[in-house]
């Protein structure tokens, strides 16, 4: 996941394996359950339909925006493990 801070406070996280999937949280360990939560609720409905989770991301680009700093960061969810 790519955590971004936000000038106003927070951090916006960004889920490059799911298109660009998008959450926030008030600070960093708030934002990293909320990328969990997402990627878990994602999953679930990949399973739902019958298809397969997205393959692991190497390599990632995204837009700064208004941020002052970023992080890419890996997040584990359940068994699965998800960039």
């Amino acid at each position: 996941v790519v955590l971004l801070r936000e000038p106003v406070g927070g951090y916006t996280v960004l889920v490059p394996a799911f298109g660009g999937a998008a959450t926030q949280g008030e600070d960093l360990g708030d934002a990293i359950r909320m990328a969990q939560d997402l990627i878990q609720l994602l999953l679930e409905v990949l399973a739902d339909d019958h298809k397969p989770a997205p393959p692991d991301v190497s390599t990632v680009s995204f837009d700064w925006g208004e941020a002052s700093e970023a992080m890419v960061c890996r997040v584990s969810v359940g068994e699965a493990v998800v960039a």
